[in-house]
């Protein structure tokens, strides 16, 4: 996660703070637009009791996450049910909020916000865990493709979802 922290260094960022502190005068994090104030928090904005060995609040698990369905064979040979077609919808809405207006990946402002809205530290060891889960190449980045196949894999289409999955990615 170090590696990430140096490579992401921006002066308005909390990803170039070692120990995660923000800066007054970032215009990160700590404000948010009219628009994100009308969004339901998620699930992982709730206090949880457990507290995990890196200091860490153990998220609560939502029960009525989102499963996605996986998909054996080429997508082109078997038509799409309506709930994996409208898990795709969502997990192409929830990409397209946070990737970058010249690039068709997630760079470091959108993984600021991505990591705002799942209520974690850019620094947190969480987010090296999914990192890894989406098999991220490149660090304070997700490409489309590796975003959707990881979403896939753990089977989330939402921030709540992927808050829900969490514990269980700390176990593993």
């Amino acid at each position: 996660m170090g590696q990430c922290v140096t490579k992401c260094k921006n002066p308005s960022s909390t990803l170039g703070s070692k120990n995660g502190d923000r800066d007054p005068s970032s215009k990160s994090h700590g404000r948010r637009s009219a628009s994100h104030r009308e969004e339901q928090l998620p699930a992982c904005g709730k206090p949880g009791g457990d507290i995990l060995v890196n200091g860490t609040k153990k998220a609560e698990a939502a029960p009525e996450a989102c499963q996605l369905p996986t998909s054996s064979g080429d997508a082109g040979r078997e038509p799409k049910s309506n709930a994996e077609e409208s898990s795709l919808q969502r997990l192409e809405e929830l990409f397209r909020r946070y990737k970058d207006e010249r690039e068709d990946a997630i760079l470091e402002e959108g993984m600021e916000r991505f990591c705002n809205d799942l209520c974690v530290d850019p620094t947190e060891f969480r987010v090296l865990l999914l990192a890894w889960k989406f098999q991220a190449a490149t660090m304070c980045k997700f490409t489309r493709k590796e975003f959707f196949d990881g979403c896939k894999a753990i089977s989330a289409d939402s921030i709540d979802g992927i808050c829900a999955r969490f514990p269980s990615l700390l176990t593993e």
